[in-house]
């Protein structure tokens, strides 16, 4: 059960809960099993609200077949973004959210409106940490800087000794450090490259390994795959350490700045368990006591200490209590839960697969979902997070700041409002009221005529609009 407490706007005697932008909301934790109901798949770009979080979620793919807004074209059966842990979806500022399967299409990344389709876009890439019109890519056996609005690149360097081969490129947090792995004279190797100072790093045997370069967050160390094992290195080559019986794992760095990979364990003990690696002495910290996770993402680098985790629908004993949820996991250790959404996705291939990414700031999440496998189409949602950890509305002087600044954003303006379960409540203009006590749920606005939609919920007016990020 969620509690509010909230200002309040008044709209033909129906009180609406309202924050300032950017204030705070509960979270749902616990472990109880809840069950999501059984609702036909939400339309485009139509945001709706997590019946068990109370977030807004949003579908960001079309309907099959039909038009794709601003750009062109009709929308592929699986509109969704990249299905490894990879930095392929939002870019530094999140502005842009790119969908890559069956797509190469490229979002706004706060309306979810289609902007443009990059040409020649490397299938490699890694978007900046800071430039938001720039990726770091491979491309061929070189490594190069690639433009989206305009298509073109520009070589960084080029390693003629070797054919790079590598799908899962991986750059450190800063973007100064890639690894990299690429096959001379017969034998397979990997090896990390500082871009800043133009120096390789010594090669690293693979053969008879996964054929890819696992960087850490700070470039530190890189980690070859090894059937159930990974082989972690320090840059100059030399073996740190081993850790056997991880899956669909990802690297961040813990609150000491520790290089951490977190993945899934799946092998006894705390099999099925999600779990932090400390790279350099290989430390176990357990994040997570029950259910089946599947996919593991800590691309919020701009601001870590969680990761998000999927969990499967369609497992039977066991499963519970996170069935086919995503939900986020203290880094900690503390073994704190953040339950988010329910996916709405049974597995029935691994594209189907719901491979949870966190936006680079940590307010959003993107998941894909077969929605009930009602006719096998596939596309990806985003989730609007809580901003801050903190719960209530302050005393009665905050709540009417809260109120007025609300109501500043909707001035003047005639809306239409629903409320949690799809009524439409009100139409016209707003009232300011100083309290009220209004029913626990998340309502959204709408302003006739305009793409904009602001979900007024627990935790703040979120105004998906291109100028602002609040």
């Amino acid at each position: 059960m969620i509690r509010f407490v909230c200002a309040a706007v008044a709209v033909a005697g129906a009180a609406v809960p309202v924050f300032a932008a950017g204030s705070a909301c509960t979270w749902v934790t616990g472990n109880e099993e809840h069950q999501p109901p059984d609702v036909k798949r939400p339309a485009y770009l139509v945001p709706y609200v997590d019946d068990m979080s109370g977030l807004t979620v949003t579908r960001v793919g079309g309907d099959l077949g039909t038009a794709i807004p601003n750009v062109g074209g009709t929308w592929q059966d699986e509109p969704r973004h990249h299905y490894q842990n990879t930095s392929r979806t939002w870019n530094a500022d999140g502005s842009w959210l790119y969908l890559q399967w069956r797509s190469n299409l490229m979002l706004d990344g706060r309306t979810y409106q289609p902007l443009f389709k990059p040409q020649n876009m490397p299938a490699n890439f890694w978007w900046h940490p800071t430039n938001p019109k720039l990726a770091l890519a491979q491309s061929g056996n070189s490594l190069v800087r690639y433009y989206p609005e305009t298509g073109t690149s520009e070589t960084i360097r080029t390693f003629s000794d070797y054919a790079l081969g590598s799908d899962q490129i991986r750059f450190s947090d800063d973007g100064r450090y890639v690894g990299l792995a690429g096959t001379k004279n017969g034998t397979n190797y990997m090896f990390v490259y500082d871009i800043e100072t133009d120096t390789k790093y010594p090669d690293i045997d693979i053969t008879g390994r996964a054929f890819s370069a696992c960087l850490s967050a700070t470039g530190k160390y890189i980690v070859s795959p090894y059937g159930k094992t990974e082989i972690i290195y320090d840059r100059d080559g030399t073996e740190v350490g081993t850790y056997d019986c991880m899956k669909h794992n990802d690297f961040t760095v813990d609150a000491n700045g520790d290089d951490v990979m977190v993945g899934v364990r799946n092998c006894d003990p705390n099999s099925q368990d999600v779990v932090a690696v400390r790279l350099r002495d290989q430390h176990e910290t357990f994040l997570t006591d029950g259910g089946v996770p599947n996919h593991v993402s800590a691309r919020n680098f701009q601001k870590p200490g969680w990761v998000a985790a999927s969990y499967d629908r369609q497992w039977a004993a066991g499963a519970e209590p996170y069935r086919g949820e995503v939900v986020l996991a203290k880094l900690d250790g503390s073994k704190s839960i953040r339950r988010i959404v329910h996916t709405h996705s049974y597995r029935t291939e691994y594209r189907a697969e719901t491979h949870p990414n966190l936006s680079p700031d940590g307010t959003r999440v993107i998941f894909a979902s077969s929605w009930d496998a009602q006719d096998g189409l596939i596309h990806s949602y985003v989730v609007e997070l809580c901003k801050e950890d903190v719960t209530g509305a302050g005393d009665i002087a905050g709540r009417v700041d809260a109120a007025r600044s609300a109501r500043s954003l909707l001035r003047d303006q005639k809306v239409e409002i629903f409320a949690p379960n799809g009524k439409m409540i009100h139409q016209g203009s707003l009232s300011l009221r100083a309290t009220g006590e209004v029913p626990a749920g998340v309502y959204i606005v709408r302003v006739p005529g305009q793409s904009q939609v602001r979900s007024v919920w627990c935790c703040g007016v979120r105004r998906l609009n291109q100028d602002s990020q609040d």
